[in-house]
């Protein structure tokens, strides 16, 4: 085991923050130059702000050039060659040696080694950042069987991964999709210095002199990866010719090494073409670029390329497969579907003749401050946090739409790393038990009643620990009146008899939070933060429409007339009677939260209805998406958001909701109905063409619009926004 040149001092003087900073140890399980390697050399020279950082990686070209630009490395046995075994016992004695307060694993090896020796130091923070994951697992496996074992060792792996990270937004999709962590995966994009990079580039271009990227003039085209079957080089190898046929001067550099090398040599003579490559190895990137007109890469897989990135801040036109993070960097005629030789042919022609784009700004910076945020979401020293302790006070202890959000927030909060305790009254109990099975910290309160619930809540408070509280509803909000470091959340727009109570309660609030745009313009001086759910799965969806022509509609909610009940039970019948199509309708919910003679008036005009109504009573909402065609929300009092219909969105059941307060919002433009609210006529009209097909469900559209701003992973990072930006600059001691 060698240290770098500072020898035993590396972490007061080669690292940022100071010799008193926490240590952050690196494992990086390769040692050539490559995409992982270009990560970690330039967080190491940019520096983690805070934070003095160690990289623990085998003897070999990346830690040379760690030593070079003054970094502080330690290379050790560790990675394949080395074996498990040798690899855990190096992490694990470097770990005893240093002392780190957060060891940060990269690649899929270093992540299992890393939490193998970890095991038994529960104290350091372990970060892993997923580099390199492909939808097609048989991607980097060489058989389903071998895939299968990886995932099940990384779920294992992920129980003792304390923050986990993604390149990119496909990165993190696939993540969730093979290995269903339950902590939320924190996208930290790979970033470049893209003036920095276009200026290099440009003077090394001054120093050949310009050259036109033209098809006819010696085109010059380059590719920067590992030579892997999973790189597709022989395809590009292939196009050649036909490029050389319209450019007989054209050239092609395939940069990188590999274990394709000997065979792609053998296939350029086959075809005739051996005098048109050139097979340099590894050359850097500002390099590489300054001489070449055109990147291709055909990879059948990419997280976050940095050849990609690279090339668009040097002003190089680039050719993509649409595969993984490629569309998160390039626009769409850069991509292509298919590898054919005249796809490349044709796809190098037209991206040669784009306007070159601006360069992006200088970004390693921003991703390293970033990585430091995710560091700080615990404590480091055991003496100091750099995160506060919350406190998310729950309205009441049943269920009702701002409970079910209460609990989606403090999953929110623990997967950022805030410490987070639910409190809630001891009777009713759903939601404090709820929050225990969810495994969360929670504080029950003596407390019976509304009134008891409010005086206890303001004791707790007055004696509590906690930094900040989430007062998650009115009552919380109310009963913490007058105390500083508060949140108040308001799910409902409060009635006029409560409206004094409303701006007592927000007084000193750091912030006052609705969940709607709507909300907000009825309360002045508010911030959204939307709602969110987590993705609701309907495999069987569609199945018994096909068998039978039977309409089955869905009504999740509170059985109120507020809600539109008595309005969707009449449009029920007037559509079976005009005998064109049968409909049913399952309704999931109770009559909570209404008054004696609601309650009795309600269940009558249910029971009037018949057969075709089915009263499920309260269940999860996947047992009712599951087995129904269209989802509808016919409330005739505003809603101040829309929860159902987020539900049904994420599981592509189509939904038609009424135009009462935030509804449309939720729903968007891609609605396939927005009907009056109260009015029967506009109702029946609606769920007629859709369960005929005279409109369109836009079930894929509304889809899309849950995962990009409903689902967990939206919600997560705005609640992280919030608190970061209510807390920057504090320490909690």
């Amino acid at each position: 085991m060698v240290l770098g040149r500072c020898r035993a001092r590396v972490c007061e003087q080669c690292a940022t923050g100071g010799p008193t900073a926490p240590l952050a140890l690196w494992v990086v399980p390769v040692a050539p130059l490559g995409g992982v390697a270009r990560h970690v050399l330039d967080v190491a020279t940019a520096g983690i702000p805070g934070f003095r950082l160690v990289v623990v990686c085998p003897p070999g070209a990346l830690a040379e050039e760690l030593r070079d630009r003054g970094a502080a490395v330690v290379t050790a046995p560790i990675g394949p060659e080395a074996g498990v075994l040798t690899s855990i016992r190096s992490v694990r004695r470097i770990v005893t040696r240093l002392n780190p307060a957060v060891v940060h694993s990269h690649l899929a090896y270093a992540d299992v080694v890393a939490a193998a020796a970890l095991v038994t130091r529960p104290q350091v923070m372990l970060v892993s950042t997923e580099h390199g994951i492909a939808a097609d697992q048989r991607t980097y496996h060489r058989s389903a069987l071998g895939a299968g074992a990886k995932r099940a060792l990384h779920r294992i792996r992920l129980a003792r991964t304390d923050r986990l990270i993604a390149v990119s937004e496909s990165t993190r999709r696939v993540m969730r999709e093979t290995w269903g962590p339950r902590r939320a995966i924190h996208v930290i994009p790979n970033r470049v210095n893209g003036q920095s990079l276009r200026r290099d580039v440009d003077a090394r271009r001054r120093q050949r002199g310009e050259r036109r990227r033209s098809l006819g003039e010696g085109l010059r085209i380059l590719t920067l990866s590992r030579l892997a079957p999973e790189k597709r080089l022989e395809a590009l190898l292939r196009a050649l010719p036909g490029i050389l046929a319209l450019d007989p001067t054209a050239q092609l550099t395939i940069a990188g090494e590999g274990p394709e090398r000997h065979a792609l040599q053998a296939l350029a003579r086959e075809l005739g073409i051996e005098r048109h490559v050139h097979w340099p190895g590894y050359v850097p990137a500002p390099e590489a670029l300054a001489s070449h007109d055109v990147l291709v890469q055909l990879s059948v897989w990419e997280n976050l390329s940095y050849a990609l990135l690279d090339a668009v801040a040097a002003g190089v036109p680039v050719l993509a497969t649409d595969v993984g993070g490629n569309a998160e960097i390039l626009g769409e005629a850069c991509l292509i579907s298919d590898v054919e030789p005249a796809t490349i042919q044709a796809g190098v022609e037209r991206v040669t003749r784009m306007p070159v784009p601006e360069p992006g700004e200088d970004g390693v910076t921003d991703m390293c401050a970033a990585i430091a945020a995710l560091y700080r979401g615990q404590p480091l020293d055991g003496k100091r946090r750099l995160w506060p302790a919350i406190d998310l006070a729950v309205n009441q202890g049943e269920f009702g739409g701002g409970e079910i959000m209460a609990l989606a927030i403090a999953d929110a909060l623990h997967a950022a790393g805030y410490p987070v305790r639910i409190v809630a009254p001891a009777e009713p109990s759903a939601v404090a038990q709820q929050a225990r099975r969810s495994g969360h910290r929670v504080a029950v309160l003596a407390a019976r009643n509304r009134t008891s619930y409010l005086a206890a809540l303001r004791r707790h408070v007055r004696r509590s620990a906690a930094d900040l509280t989430w007062c998650n509803g009115l009552l919380p909000a109310v009963a913490t009146a007058g105390y500083a470091n508060r949140i108040v959340h308001y799910h409902q727009l409060p009635k006029a008899a409560h409206r004094g109570l409303y701006g007592l309660s927000r007084g000193r609030a750091r912030a006052a939070l609705v969940p709607s745009e709507w909300m907000a313009h009825k309360l002045s001086g508010t911030r959204v933060l939307e709602n969110w759910c987590h993705p609701i799965e309907t495999a069987e969806l569609g199945r018994r429409r096909a068998i039978s022509g039977q309409v089955t509609l869905g009504f999740i909610g509170r059985l109120s007339y507020d809600k539109g009940l008595d309005v969707l039970l009449r449009a029920l019948e007037r559509l079976n009677a005009e005998g064109n199509r049968s409909y049913r309708l399952l309704i999931a919910g109770e009559p909570r939260f209404v008054g004696p003679d609601e309650r009795a008036a309600v269940e009558a005009r249910v029971r009037s209805a018949g057969d075709v109504v089915e009263l499920l009573g309260w269940v999860d909402a996947e047992h009712v998406l599951a087995d129904v065609d269209i989802v509808v929300s016919p409330s005739i009092a505003p809603e101040s958001f829309g929860l159902v219909a987020l539900e049904a969105m994420s599981a592509r059941v189509p939904v038609i909701v009424s135009d009462a307060g935030a509804l449309p919002e939720v729903v968007g433009p891609d609605a396939p109905a927005v009907v009056e609210a109260g009015s029967v006529d506009s109702l029946v009209e609606a769920i007629r063409d859709l369960a005929l097909g005279r409109v369109p469900t836009r079930t894929a559209a509304l889809h899309e619009r849950w995962r990009r701003h409903y689902s967990p992973e939206a919600g997560e990072g705005r609640v992280a926004t919030l608190i970061a930006e209510l807390t920057e600059g504090r320490d909690y001691p």
